[in-house]
């Protein structure tokens, strides 16, 4: 069966810090961008173009740049998590109605207090809904970026117990990557 220590603590390791990087870049990218008509007209064209790019696809590019470690298996999950998190995010904040600004300015809020009081919570639910998309696409790539290249983790479990057909092994790793998706998802949505 599945090892706690050699299988699925490596993989939880790799979705926190591909996660972890992923809502950074994209609730920071994406408040940028949903506030600033100038940033997203500039922006938008490119990041459709690379948005589109399917994430398991630069797979052998990341083996290529970052070797077989951690780092490629982290880049590649932050790839994939970023669009819906970026996405979402500049949506909420173009989705704020404009009044609630005029208010906030007619109280002398500064930029920080906007930022903390109208402009988060304002785009808070869609922000939300990207953030839970991301974190399921997140568990996914790291377990086929595992299958790849990797010499731990449940998706190298499930594809070595694959090749050596140890079947039964086999659902057990998928068995405990469905139960650890569905409690992530549970514990996000608490």
């Amino acid at each position: 069966g599945v090892h706690i220590r050699s299988d699925f603590v490596p993989t939880l390791r790799r979705v926190a810090i591909g996660y972890a990087l992923a809502v950074s870049v994209g609730v920071g990218v994406g408040l940028a961008l949903g506030s600033s008509r100038t940033l997203r007209r500039a922006f938008e064209p490119v990041l459709e173009l690379i948005r589109a790019t399917p994430g398991i696809a630069i797979i052998p590019i990341s083996m290529l740049i970052f070797g077989f470690d951690d780092t490629q298996k982290a880049f590649v999950i932050a790839f994939v998590c970023v669009w819906p998190i970026l996405l979402n995010t500049t949506e909420g904040v173009r989705g704020i109605d404009r009044s609630f600004y005029d208010a906030a300015a007619i109280y002398g809020f500064r930029k920080r207090d906007r930022l903390f009081r109208v402009t988060l919570p304002g785009a808070a639910p869609q922000m939300f809904a990207g953030l839970r998309v991301a974190l399921a696409q997140a568990l996914l790539v790291a377990v086929v970026a595992e299958l790849f290249a990797s010499r731990d983790g449940v998706g190298f479990f499930i594809g070595f117990t694959q090749q050596t057909f140890r079947i039964p092994d086999m659902w057990s790793g998928i068995l405990v990557l469905a139960l650890s998706a569905y409690l992530v998802n549970l514990l996000f949505v608490m």
